[in-house]
């Protein structure tokens, strides 16, 4: 103990000592601006540590008003060949969060050139009662000139930045390796709040890595979509803008903003991409019911007003991902993340960002290489078919989140996810891949392979029938990687049915066809428009790949256009549900509705349901299925139990049913996937040949209905 002691103590005065002036050390000062001074979203502001001229533009809060004035993404440029640098500091306003360390908000961050890369060297900051005192970065270098970048603090403001260097050596401004210039406006975010220290920023992180200079006006808290902020960035130098500017605003200020707010700052920059980020997942949302339905519902609204915007004017881009806290260990409040959080976000909006600013003549050394083998098509730019809900903001969700409410946070994530839907389209190309920008990707390891859960199945039409032609999907390491789904076929011209993925979102769905090759869209190959709810089972849980759903297996058996609102688990007679259904356009509907709820639920829920459902569609068919055998309940008492009342109950429920409302009607076919008690993947789920019994069981009946109500 006595040991470890004294290593503290003198650890301790180690870290005393090398904040202190070395001895015998002479220093000269040179004012930072006087150097070459970066990341200023303007450079004329009267106090060259400012970001903006506070005089000059007007409308900011005080708050707002400080924010701009601090020095959040500027560094200092230079070479010197001195041992040791110094900065001493007159501040102004300063801000100390509690999520925010000292070296963050009112100290600096020093990075040395070596062998071409920026590589950390020293960071630091007083106290604050000693602001103004000679602050030692590092000491003890050998004396070759070296380029040196200063980071300012991220949360003060400053009034002279003054670099020591060892008298007699030299200092002078170095050129800025920087290109192009692209702004950045966001909240805290981008402001950096709980870095460690002012380089760890996300913006900051993307300069280093891409060579490309970015301008930061990071508002903590701030970043609404304010007009006065866009006069700012309308009056910007810029190459390029980016906004994280979903973080801040409710879904409310969204909606009555965000297309003034692109249309004021479009005016000025008519023909330069602006590219807005959604907002991350914030931890905090993971158990506070408030939280989540506010996180989600402006995650909603965001991504069906861009989804909008980017048909509506020109230059509109919107990036979406969830990769900056896999871990759910990443931020240091449950809200913004920690330095490895940042990099992870950095990471993650990296090479979306590049791909767009590629297009602009605004390219790095890691600037992606044009694809010169494959032309790519968005697959929403094709014929869509199975999507119940036409008109969702995102073209491969099922339904539109921000307009239908009450979904759970699994149900909410579950309609977003693309099972069902199939593209279909003609090409000549010997090859077809895919390649997609996923948002959240779903797997259960029991019974989910990773070429259903968010991979591709193709089918392509030969002599009349639909074929299966290929599989595949992207290792869970490199999700945005193109596969290759067949290849090596002759050069005639073929119609494809490409199925999504049944357990993932995608943000965009690219399909690549050789370079010159014929890509177009067909007409739907189906006919009607057939909606069914249901379980696991008409969600494709346990099936190898999206095309053997057994709601898939039905349409390419008999031509009609099944519309699949499969959600596992969760499909209990909700009225919340019953509202989405209601609003569908659709010529039937069909239910696998008695797999997920209990007796009790289907006795409480039944009636309800089916009244609210033939309020809005008096006349169509309601065609409600019975659930098959699940094979768990071969020995497990409790569980024949279980199944055996919910089975008793909706037979009798759906007989007095089928007597009291119109056009319901009933199938029972219980038994269809035990044939030989060998066609389930876990006792629960049928593999695809279960499947395949299922849909074939059902045929018959089910055409036999909808001949009645002319669907033939």
């Amino acid at each position: 103990m006595k040991r470890l002691l004294t290593l503290i103590a003198l650890a301790v005065l180690a870290v005393s000592m090398s904040a202190q002036t070395p001895k015998n050390v002479v220093y000269s000062f040179t004012e930072a601006s006087d150097l070459n001074l970066i990341g200023k979203i303007h450079d004329n502001t009267p106090n060259p540590y400012h970001r903006v001229d506070t005089v000059k533009y007007k409308g900011f809060t005080v708050g707002e008003n400080r924010q701009v004035r601090c020095a959040t993404g500027l560094a200092v440029l230079f070479k010197t060949n001195s041992t040791t640098i110094s900065v001493k500091t007159e501040y102004g306003w300063q801000y100390n969060s509690v999520s925010t360390m000292p070296i963050a908000y009112r100290g600096y961050d020093l990075y040395i050139k070596d062998n071409g890369k920026w590589l950390w060297a020293a960071s630091g900051a007083t106290k604050p009662e000693n602001g103004s005192d000679n602050l030692v970065l590092i000491k003890n270098m050998d004396n070759t000139e070296k380029e040196c970048m200063l980071y300012l603090p991220n949360y003060s403001e400053v009034y002279s930045v003054k670099i020591g260097t060892q008298e007699g050596s030299t200092i002078e401004a170095l050129e800025s390796p920087f290109r192009h210039r692209i702004g950045i406006f966001g909240s805290s975010y981008t402001h950096g709040v709980s870095t460690s220290r002012p380089g760890m920023s996300y913006p900051m992180q993307l300069m280093r890595w891409t060579g490309l200079q970015f301008l930061s006006l990071g508002c903590s808290g701030n970043c609404k979509m304010q007009p006065y902020f866009a006069d700012v960035l309308c009056d910007a130098e810029v190459d390029a803008l980016i906004f994280d500017s979903f973080s801040n605003p409710d879904a409310k200020m969204i909606e009555e903003r965000l297309f003034p707010f692109i249309e004021k700052i479009q005016s000025a920059h008519p023909d330069i991409p602006l590219i807005f980020q959604q907002t991350i997942y914030r931890e905090k949302r993971n158990f506070c019911l408030s939280e989540e339905e506010k996180e989600s519902a402006k995650q909603a609204m965001a991504a069906k007003l861009m989804a909008e915007a980017c048909k509506k004017y020109k230059n509109v881009y919107f990036i979406q991902t969830n990769a900056s806290v896999p871990s759910h260990e990443t931020t240091v409040d449950g809200i913004h993340p920690d330095n490895h959080g940042y990099t992870l976000w950095a990471q993650s909006i990296e090479k979306p960002i590049l791909e767009i600013l590629a297009k602009y003549g605004i390219t790095c050394d890691k600037s992606p290489k044009p694809d010169t083998k494959r032309d790519w098509t968005e697959a929403s730019d094709l014929t869509l078919c199975g999507k119940l809900m036409t008109d969702t903001p995102n073209p491969y969700h099922r339904v539109d989140t921000v307009k239908y409410k009450g979904f759970t946070k699994t149900e909410n994530g579950q309609v977003r996810m693309s099972s069902g839907i199939s593209v279909a389209f003609k090409t000549n190309s010997p090859e077809i891949y895919v390649k997609t920008k996923y948002g959240t990707v779903v797997s259960y390891p029991n019974n989910t392979n990773g070429i259903s859960a968010r991979g591709y199945d193709l089918y392509i039409k030969k002599d009349g029938k639909w074929l299966f032609a290929g599989a595949d999907a992207p290792s869970n390491k490199n999700l945005e990687a193109p596969v290759k789904l067949v290849g090596n076929m002759d050069g005639t011209m073929k119609e494809c049915l490409l199925y999504l993925p049944l357990y993932s979102e995608e943000y965009s769905v690219q399909i690549g066809v050789a370079k010159g090759s014929v890509i177009e869209a067909i007409d739907n190959p189906f006919r009607y428009r057939v909606g069914i709810f249901g379980s696991s089972y008409t969600h494709g849980s346990s099936t190898s790949r999206g095309g053997m759903a057994y709601p898939a297996q039905f349409s390419r058996n008999t031509g009609i256009q099944m519309l699949s609102l499969g959600c596992s688990g969760n499909s209990k007679l909700q009225q919340y549900f019953a509202d989405v259904l209601c609003d569908a356009k659709v010529d039937a509907l069909v239910f696998d509705a008695f797999s997920n709820p209990d007796a009790k639920m289907i006795n409480e829920r039944l009636f309800p349901f089916i009244e609210k459902l033939r309020a809005a569609h008096p006349e169509i068919p309601l065609i409600f299925q019975q659930t098959i055998y699940r094979e768990r309940r071969n020995f497990d008492q409790a569980h024949e139990k279980h199944e055996a009342a919910k089975l008793e109950m909706a037979e009798k429920l759906m007989k007095e049913a089928c007597k009291k409302y119109k056009n319901v009607y009933y199938i029972q076919t219980t038994n269809a996937t035990s044939e030989d008690n060998n066609a389930t993947v876990d006792g629960v789920h049928p593999d695809n040949y279960g499947y395949t019994l299922w849909a074939k069981s059902i045929e018959k009946p089910l055409l036999k209905i909808l001949k009645k109500h002319g669907v033939k």
